[in-house]
């Protein structure tokens, strides 16, 4: 995951998920899959869920949204009213999972 996040967003740490959408996925993708790729480290993710205090699976199930969205084209990088969207578009799916 180091290695992705470096290649990709020029940041040489691990990261918890990595989202490529199908025109800029690091591997190719199956006919079938229409949006992309998602990419979660279980190793990052299970130290978060520790230092929550919360579930692994729970973690993994917030990730994975968060990965989703990204493919969707939702960004929190910059901050501001699209984090605030994103965030909340999140917890509302999160919520009725």
């Amino acid at each position: 995951m180091k290695k992705l996040n470096q290649t990709f967003r020029k940041k040489n740490r691990p990261t918890d998920v990595l989202s490529f959408a199908e025109w800029e996925a690091p591997a190719p993708i199956s006919a079938r899959s229409r949006v992309g790729e998602i990419f979660v480290c279980w190793a990052v993710a299970q130290k978060q869920a520790r230092d929550a205090g919360i579930l692994a699976r729970n973690e993994l199930d917030m990730l994975v949204v968060h990965g989703v969205l990204h493919l969707f084209g939702y960004d929190h990088e910059g901050g501001g009213a699209e984090a605030k969207k994103m965030f909340s578009l999140q917890a509302k799916i999160l919520s009725r999972l």
